[in-house]
């Protein structure tokens, strides 16, 4: 692992360490003097840093727009389906539990599936980079309590419309 905060040779002497290992066979590597001052490098890479997250917000709203979506057509298709529980005896909190775990199933997946994809991109990177791929894990796990609680928050509204419907009126509609 490279301590970018070290002295100057400290840091160049770890890059050509891991290039040397990971290139193995090759010349050794030859390292050119950054152009300029090795803060500013330190400055660059923060605020590329500040980009990546930025993109990764933007990409969490989106995504949660997406799964709210896909909550709540699935909930707006299964109307009929919750009407006829409920007029064969469901209570309105078992009508509830049945959208909410519906959600939650959706958002699991959605999670497990942007975990993958965001893995295996991050194990792409760390392959062309060099430092070593580590599973970020507070970062997955904050992920996939951001799509449950957005799939929670999608249904919440839906849920209490089509609980405190009148099954007849629904199906009559169907």
């Amino acid at each position: 692992m490279i301590d970018l905060t070290a002295d100057y040779e400290t840091v160049l002497a770890g890059i050509r360490a891991a290039v040397d290992e990971r290139h193995d066979g090759y010349a050794p590597a030859a390292m050119h003097e950054p152009a300029g001052d090795l803060r500013l490098v330190r400055a660059t890479m923060t605020s590329v840093g500040r980009a990546w997250l930025t993109m990764a917000w933007i990409s969490l709203v989106v995504g949660g727009v997406g799964l709210a979506s896909i909550v709540i057509v699935r909930l707006v298709k299964s109307r009929s389906e919750l009407a006829l529980k409920r007029a064969l005896g469901a209570t309105q909190a078992r009508v509830a539990r049945i959208s909410l775990a519906m959600a939650l199933r959706i958002a699991a997946y959605a999670a497990v599936v942007g975990l993958l994809a965001g893995g295996a991109v991050n194990y792409w990177v760390t392959t062309l980079a060099p430092w070593n791929f580590a599973w970020p894990w507070r970062e997955a796990a904050s992920s996939v309590a951001v799509a449950l609680v957005v799939a929670v928050l999608a249904v919440i509204l839906p849920v209490v419309s089509f609980s405190r419907a009148q099954p007849w009126a629904v199906l009559k509609e169907e």
